[in-house]
């Protein structure tokens, strides 16, 4: 297995098949994406790579570790998108909830909503600061988008 360092400061892993090193890392320069070139070396590796959060990858030259201000950035973008969802499926339930005149429910969705929507607005950061791993990270979900 082949490690690339690329321009954009990440990874990409190569499994050359039937080709020399050199052949294969050319071959995968032909179709790399503009922003990974020109890449900053490479190297062959036995190493078990760590499997979440792939976009964060970064090489040390002996290892391949998750950056976890990177990861950190990448999980607040699935958070937020994940809470646009949820606002979306809340604003449609509170329509029926006052289409049936269920005004227990309803006042419980715009709570729900008012925790979604400060969620959102600032406090996704803090939270995400203090996970220490990938896989930590990785299974946080904020509780706020888990009331519905």
């Amino acid at each position: 297995m082949l490690i690339i360092r690329r321009a954009d400061g990440g990874v990409s892993i190569l499994v050359p098949m039937h080709e020399d090193h050199t052949t294969a890392v050319a071959k995968w320069q032909t179709t790399a994406q503009p922003s990974w070139l020109p890449i900053f070396g490479w190297r062959s590796t036995d190493e078990a790579l760590p499997t979440m959060f792939r976009d964060a990858w970064t090489d040390t030259g002996t290892a391949v570790i998750v950056d976890m201000q990177k990861a950190r950035a990448l999980h607040k973008l699935v958070i937020l998108a994940t809470g646009a969802s949820y606002q979306a499926r809340i604003r449609l339930l509170i329509e029926n909830a006052e289409d049936a005149n269920n005004m227990p429910e309803l006042r419980r969705l715009k709570e729900l909503r008012k925790a979604a929507n400060q969620l959102l607005e600032s406090t996704v950061d803090a939270r995400l600061s203090s996970i220490p791993t990938p896989e930590a990270l990785a299974m946080f979900v904020p509780s706020e988008l888990l009331a519905i």
